[in-house]
């Protein structure tokens, strides 16, 4: 709890986390060999490729339940001037755990998965996975989704920056149940601060 306190990542502290909020899923997820664990640190050069995900569903009787995992960059492009949070790095929907601890991925991502990479010259960065439990059944519209209807060019990273992640989640009414996060920074400066 103390990390997330130092982070200001608590429920009603953070606009991503809501007042009140309970997680009702462990959100697992690992780079390679290592574990994301609230708020532990990586060098940038870790997390170039998605993490594995790992999690189980609130209701194993309703194995209609998907989910939707984001990745999110409250701290670009510093954290001491997030003009451009929120960073949007990943949209994943149609996740389905199974009893066999795996994820079945049911639909292509919204966004695209971009590794992160604060400048070298940037403190760490949070980044922020937030699972959300789709509507049931799920909007037709949503299913449909693409990164191009909410604004983001798969050409261009800098579409991701500013990404009002509240109107995304309202609008696909989507329910957070879990979160996880950790720290990157660039490779350059990665003993300065672990």
């Amino acid at each position: 709890m103390h990390s997330l306190i130092a982070a200001n990542l608590t429920a009603g502290t953070n606009p991503l986390i809501p007042s009140g909020f309970k997680p009702t899923v462990d959100l697992i997820l690992s780079y390679g060999g290592s574990q994301v664990t609230m708020g532990n640190l990586f060098p940038t050069t870790v997390c170039t490729n998605p993490p594995n995900i790992m999690f189980f569903s609130e209701d194993p009787t309703k194995c209609s339940l998907s989910y939707t995992l984001m990745l999110i960059d409250p701290d670009a492009p510093t954290p001491q001037s997030p003009i451009y949070a929120d960073w949007c790095h990943w949209i994943l929907p149609g996740l389905r755990p199974t009893s066999y601890n795996e994820i079945i991925k049911t639909l292509l991502p919204i966004v695209p998965y971009y590794p992160p990479g604060p400048d070298p010259s940037s403190d760490p960065h949070r980044y922020i996975f937030l699972l959300y439990r789709e509507p049931s059944p799920s909007l037709d519209s949503y299913v449909a989704l693409k990164s191009e209807n909410i604004g983001i060019s798969n050409a261009s990273a800098l579409t991701r920056k500013s990404f009002n992640t509240s109107l995304f989640v309202e609008t696909y009414q989507l329910t957070l149940v879990g979160f996880n996060w950790f720290k990157a920074v660039d490779i350059q400066r990665f003993n300065e601060f672990k």
